[in-house]
């Protein structure tokens, strides 16, 4: 799928059709070039549920190169994801780039 601006894009736009629990989207993704993108902007989900996302995309080389995605009930954060490194924190270092942050 990441092959692919167009097959990409086709799965993005059509998550809330697909999906019962998605009540909307904003979720757009953004050619940068002939190759890259970025993909940003909110899915609503039943229950208050809200999912920020950010992804920057080679779609040459078929990957997510950095993302970010941070989970909301309301205004209340919940929790999120993303791709930065942490070597201070032996937790989240261990699991690089894949890891969850609970806030305190």
């Amino acid at each position: 799928m990441l092959n692919s601006k167009g097959e990409y894009e086709n799965y993005i736009y059509s998550l809330p059709v697909r999906y019962s629990s998605v009540d909307f989207s904003t979720l757009v993704v953004k050619p940068f070039g002939a190759t890259l993108g970025k993909l940003e902007g909110e899915l609503h989900f039943k229950h208050g549920i809200i999912l920020r996302v950010l992804e920057m995309l080679d779609f040459a080389k078929g990957r997510i190169v950095v993302y970010g995605y941070e989970v909301y009930r309301g205004t209340d954060k919940l929790y999120w994801y993303d791709s930065m490194e942490h070597p201070g924190e032996e937790h989240l270092a261990q699991s690089f780039p894949h890891h969850k942050h609970i806030p305190p």
